[in-house]
């Protein structure tokens, strides 16, 4: 008779242990979420998860890597890698990496990337967008369970100099992205395969879908743009094709903030010749794209008459870019 007391006192003990754990890890993703928006504002791309694909300078010696996020299933012997979002995030609160399997390391690293039932937290980056950038993390908590689909298709393509994401890889994100997790009577995105859905709105002991024990959190991070007008003039009579003081260099996706060979975006605003008026030139101007939050904008104005050496030019403005903004130059 005591043994059977034991047994269903022990039922409700454990539903309330997974409802404590359920709301803990809740607040874990919210703090790794505010964890990854401050390293979007770092310049050092190796410490910055907005390190991506269409948003980094050209290829140059020594450029860090783009952060890999979870595209596919991690591997069960999975090493771990610095380049990696969890990794990313360990090196952002100062701590050590080591050359070993993610799942036998310990500290920082393996509590950035495991929950509580030692499951794998996974993060995926969205589709490329032209006025944000979009992320999710999602914590699976249970001990065995189902996969995600692996991501169809290239997140980044180039044609014509604009950049875009395959259909196939944006359908794959928004479905994840967009399907209600970790509520009650929630279940698996319509628009998987029958296999992967059945798989996934399978219930426990406790008649709880997998998707119903899966906790995300989303981040939205935006883009701006930056306007510079230029209404410098040059001297009465001077020549506007070969007198460059004044004109105006706007740099930014910069590998290091004074890197200005390396720049992923070189723009240059020429003086007006007098009485033209002003010139107004806006970032991206052809793409109508804006430039990442976080993302250090510096604005040069030439200061040498007789050559156009972007290197010789001074620092106007070096700024943190968390909003659309307009500079004007006297």
């Amino acid at each position: 008779m005591i043994g059977i007391l034991v047994g269903v006192m022990a039922i409700p003990a454990i539903g309330i242990i997974e409802r404590a754990r359920f709301r803990a890890e809740q607040q874990n993703l919210s703090m790794l979420a505010n964890e990854v928006k401050l390293s979007f504002r770092q310049d050092d791309f190796g410490l910055n998860l907005s390190a991506l694909e269409g948003d980094m300078p050209a290829d140059y010696v020594g450029r860090p890597a783009v952060t890999k996020f979870d595209d596919e299933p991690p591997a069960a012997n999975e090493m771990v890698n610095e380049n990696a979002w969890y990794g990313r995030l360990t090196k952002l609160r100062g701590q050590p990496l080591l050359n070993q399997r993610l799942s036998a390391s310990a500290g920082d690293v393996y509590n950035i990337a495991h929950n509580a039932y030692n499951q794998r937290r996974v993060m995926l980056v969205g589709p490329y967008e032209k006025d944000q950038q979009r992320y999710i993390i999602l914590s699976f908590m249970f001990l065995d369970g189902p996969s995600l689909p692996t991501a169809p298709g290239n997140r980044v393509i180039l044609s014509g100099g604009v950049y875009s994401s395959e259909t196939n890889y944006e359908n794959w994100f928004n479905a994840i992205y967009s399907n209600t997790w970790g509520e009650a009577g929630c279940q698996a995105p319509t628009g998987w395969a029958s296999g992967m859905q059945t798989a996934w709105n399978a219930t426990d002991g406790r008649n709880r879908t997998f998707a119903e024990r899966t906790f995300v959190e989303r981040i939205v991070q935006p883009r701006y743009k930056v306007t510079v007008n230029n209404n410098t003039t040059i001297p009465a009579g001077a020549d506007p094709l070969i007198f460059f003081a004044d004109r105006i260099y706007i740099y930014s996706n910069m590998p290091t903030w004074t890197d200005y060979a390396n720049a992923g975006l070189w723009q240059h605003v020429a003086a007006r010749a007098m009485g033209a008026g002003v010139e107004t030139v806006q970032v991206f101007p052809g793409r109508n794209e804006g430039i990442l939050e976080g993302r250090r904008v510096v604005i040069r104005r030439q200061a040498n008459a007789i050559t156009a050496d972007a290197d010789a030019a001074v620092t106007v403005v070096s700024v943190l870019l968390n909003e659309n903004t307009t500079y004007t130059a006297q």
